[in-house]
């Protein structure tokens, strides 16, 4: 496995346990649709929470939420659109939303941030 691969599923892992930390269900991750992944789906009550969740370990190419670019947003878009379908699960509310994860290496330090409603323009 690469170094961006492990990177990134250490990040999701992070997240993911937060998530569940603040109380949400988690429903999938690295879901799977036609038009892309979702990363994390959970759900805080009736809510459901759609995650994209980007790590770095540096800030040689910006920060990690500005890699969500507008074609990766249509994607997830279209994902959770999909998901929602096929899960039946279209009179549920949703949100989608990202986690930002900077990585320190020498310290083992993460810093996290939650950017939220990442498909509102």
């Amino acid at each position: 496995m690469d170094q961006r691969k492990d990177t990134g599923n250490f990040g999701e892992r992070l997240a993911t346990m937060m998530l569940m930390r603040s109380g949400m269900r988690i429903r999938g991750r690295q879901v799977r649709t036609p038009y892309g992944e979702i990363d994390i789906v959970a759900e805080s009550g009736k809510e459901l929470l759609f995650f994209e969740v980007k790590t770095r370990t540096g800030n040689r190419f910006g920060v990690p939420e500005e890699s969500i670019t507008k074609t990766k947003r249509e994607h997830l878009a279209r994902s959770v659109e999909h998901y929602r379908q096929t899960e039946n699960l279209m009179d549920r509310p949703f949100r989608v939303h990202a986690i930002a994860i900077e990585l320190d290496p020498a310290t083992r330090k993460a810093k996290v941030r939650q950017i939220e409603d990442i498909l509102a323009d």
